[in-house]
């Protein structure tokens, strides 16, 4: 089979495509994380803008279409998303930072705080990681994930794997 000729050039220019705008996806979170969020008055989730430049720049190039400030997994195995929100709240000295999973228990959500509120140094993000085997920084512990996990992590310092083992959530610290 032959390459197709080429298309003739036209006298005209081609317009170009303007880009198309870039969807924040912080903006819209599913309706039972916004539902949770009402609940915590000024608690909101992490956002790229919030990040230092040098994280902005890893997370976008890493995670371009997600929110570091939450994520869907099925952490249980319910089939049914579970979420994981790493939440900000400024005060009077600064601000606070925490990680809460809405976890899927049949059709309701429980909300369950995996790292207490700690005022807000370099702001952490959270993404799902899929089930298979996560091994500590050191290699002296190894988990298998029988369903989705979710890191917590310092973007290029430290990542804490939190995973359900049927009873309750467990963590491995999977980089220093």
């Amino acid at each position: 089979r032959e390459p197709a000729a080429p298309a003739e050039a036209s006298a005209a220019p081609a317009a170009s495509a303007a880009p198309a705008a870039r969807v924040d996806p912080c903006e819209t979170p599913p309706a039972e994380v916004a539902a949770y969020l009402e609940q915590e008055p000024g608690w909101s989730i992490v956002r790229v803008q919030d990040l230092i430049p040098d994280d902005q720049t890893l997370w976008t190039q890493y995670h371009p279409d997600a929110c570091p400030g939450f994520t869907a997994a099925d952490l249980t195995g319910a089939r049914a998303p579970s979420y994981a929100l790493a939440l900000r709240k400024p005060t009077a000295t600064g601000a606070q930072e925490k990680l809460v999973v809405l976890r899927r228990d049949g059709e309701r959500l429980i909300a369950q705080t995996l790292s207490s509120p700690v005022p807000e140094g370099f702001l952490q993000v959270v993404w799902r990681t899929p089930p298979g085997e996560v091994s500590a920084w050191d290699d002296t512990e190894r988990a298998r994930l029988a369903h989705d996990g979710v890191v917590y992590e310092r973007l290029e310092a430290s990542a804490v794997v939190f995973y359900w083992d049927g009873g309750g959530f467990r963590s491995i610290l999977s980089s220093d």
